[in-house]
């Protein structure tokens, strides 16, 4: 993910509404960066990425990849949020699309590990 084009694509490629209706049963706050509102160091002025699958598409191409691109998502098991409390069920909550621009897949990070990702 060292590739701001391939950053990019990953939030367009991001339906956020629907994890919101599937995990949260339509009560959860869109998310549109790391950090709840409620936290120190949320910024108001963030860049916004719609979800745009064409588009995700179109930055992963520009940015030399060949689609589908495998994309492996990590999550710690050792901690649990109030705004995630069950980061796998979350990740597997998320709707599929058809025409998706990645495969997904998804890894447990051991407590206290670093993760790395071969991925750009």
């Amino acid at each position: 993910m060292n590739k701001l084009l391939v950053r990019q694509a990953v939030a367009y490629g991001l339906d956020r509404a629907a994890v919101v209706r599937s995990f949260y049963g339509g009560r959860g706050q869109l998310a549109d960066q790391f950090l709840p509102p409620i936290f120190v160091g949320h910024a108001k002025h963030v860049k916004r990425y719609p979800y745009d699958p064409a588009r995700s598409r179109a930055l992963l191409r520009k940015a030399g990849l060949k689609l589908p691109v495998k994309v492996d998502f990590w999550f710690p098991t050792d901690v649990s949020r109030p705004y995630m409390p069950d980061p796998k069920r979350n990740f597997e909550s998320s709707p599929r699309a058809s025409a998706e621009p990645a495969s997904r897949s998804f890894r447990t990070a051991l407590p206290g590990a670093r993760t790395t990702s071969k991925h750009s």
